[in-house]
């Protein structure tokens, strides 16, 4: 008998396969929740070996696990599933105290919320705190809830919002009001025109093309027909959701001098080096030269005055708009504390007065007045009957799209005598499902 024969007949298992099986014991234990909180948070980065994020200057100088931090890491361990779970975690929180409400077994009733009347709807309370005179709101903030955008949770929010029994939604938005008043005070001919069509996906276009993803020949060209200009955006708009998304919050950085360490840190997903958001903020500022130009222009003049009107004669003071340093005789500048304010100013306060003024005629128009539901920075909301809401929604839109004569046009540009910004009217049963409707 030879030896691999022997092994054979002695080695029992041989030819055998491996069952594997898991055995345990019944014990008593209470499991936990896990809660993220700092000192959680910060003893899985001492796990994980992850530098702290900190704050404050001197003794005040601590570790955060804030919002922005949570960012930073976010952006500098993307492969890292924890700290995405960490700000979830906080937003289901808030979306189910401050909106929506958690439901209590013990008192089988919903807690927490939106607070409402005893006519079933919610009652928040109009304030005129910013200084450029926006308007706010609180107990609670209608004009500013989640846009549902980027979870099913965050739809629940206005998904709650249903019209009364044979009343229907109806809201009408001005388009990209800011963006035209950007235009407006850079004495922009064609920023204005992108404005109204489409700036977003115009400068999305370029920056691909500057990375190397998008070849020249498919770029608008602003020579083009309106015809041509608007098929060729909408088509970018649809084919680059997510660089159209990065380049939309790059073009309000921009306009409104927020810096690249700014930019990467509320958006590390998409910056996660400062380097990188300085690219994309210069970069608009080449496309654009005369928004540079304009920013210039505005905080030379107030540094030396410390006074500047809105269009409509509203008077603001800045004091720390720019920084001065001396290099031997000469004296150079860069943005102070106050820039960015005053810069956000003209644009902000113009569109404030433009809203206000429409929803003041509105309010004593006998017809609209008292359908009126809400007003948000740049929209008119609305509750009708379901038969004379677009008949509505056309005085509405006929007010929002007057001229305005606080904003005159250059004759060269052929656009009329004063500046108009377009509208967009929507209208539905339920706040989160209105679909647009041309009227």
């Amino acid at each position: 008998m030879d030896a691999d024969h022997r092994n054979v007949e002695q080695n029992l298992c041989a030819g055998g396969s491996v069952l594997e099986r898991e055995e345990g014991e019944t014990r008593w234990a209470r499991l936990e929740p896990f809660v993220p909180s700092t000192k959680g948070i910060l003893r899985y980065q001492d796990y994980r070996r992850h530098p702290y994020i900190t704050e404050g200057i001197g003794p005040d100088k601590k570790a955060t696990t804030n919002e922005k931090a949570i960012k930073k890491l976010i952006g500098k361990y993307p492969k890292e599933e924890f700290y995405p779970l960490v700000l979830e975690d906080r937003e289901y929180t808030k979306l189910g105290g401050t909106y929506i409400g958690w439901y209590d077994p013990t008192l089988g009733r919903i807690e927490g919320g939106f607070p409402l009347g005893r006519d079933g709807r919610v009652h928040g309370h109009f304030r005129h705190t910013p200084s450029t005179l926006r308007s706010s709101m609180v107990a609670p903030n209608l004009q500013n809830l989640p846009r549902g955008n980027d979870s099913e949770v965050q739809r629940w929010v206005k998904a709650m919002f249903v019209a009364a029994q044979g009343k229907i939604f109806w809201e009408s938005d001005f388009s990209g009001i800011e963006a035209v008043l950007v235009g407006w005070h850079a004495q922009d001919k064609d920023y204005v025109v992108l404005a109204k069509t489409d700036v977003h996906s115009y400068f999305t276009a370029y920056n691909l093309n500057r990375i190397g993803v998008l070849p020249y020949q498919d770029l608008p060209q602003l020579t083009w027909s309106q015809e041509d200009l608007k098929a060729c955006l909408k088509v970018i708009k649809k084919r680059f959701k997510t660089e159209r998304d990065i380049g939309k919050r790059c073009i309000h950085a921009g306009n409104y001098r927020v810096g690249p360490k700014k930019l990467s840190e509320e958006y590390p997903e998409w910056f996660p080096k400062i380097t990188e958001a300085a690219k994309v903020l210069a970069f608009y500022y080449e496309v654009f030269p005369s928004i540079n130009k304009w920013h210039e222009r505005i905080c030379v003049q107030v540094d030396k005055t410390a006074v500047v009107r809105n269009s409509f004669g509203h008077v603001h003071r800045f004091y720390s708009v720019l920084n001065w340093t001396k290099h031997g005789t000469d004296w150079d500048w860069d943005y102070g504390d106050d820039a960015k304010r005053l810069i956000a100013f003209g644009p902000q306060s113009d569109a404030a007065f433009i809203g206000k003024r429409a929803l003041k005629e509105l309010y004593y128009n006998t017809e609209v007045g008292p359908d009126l539901r809400l007003f948000i920075h740049d929209s008119i909301f609305g509750e009708s009957d379901e038969a004379k809401a677009v008949a509505l929604l056309k005085v509405v839109r006929e007010v929002m799209e007057r001229p305005v004569p606080e904003l005159p046009l250059d004759p060269e540009w052929n656009m009329g005598e004063f500046l108009t910004v377009g509208s967009e009217q929507k209208i539905g049963t339920c706040w989160e499902t209105m679909d647009e409707v041309k009227v």
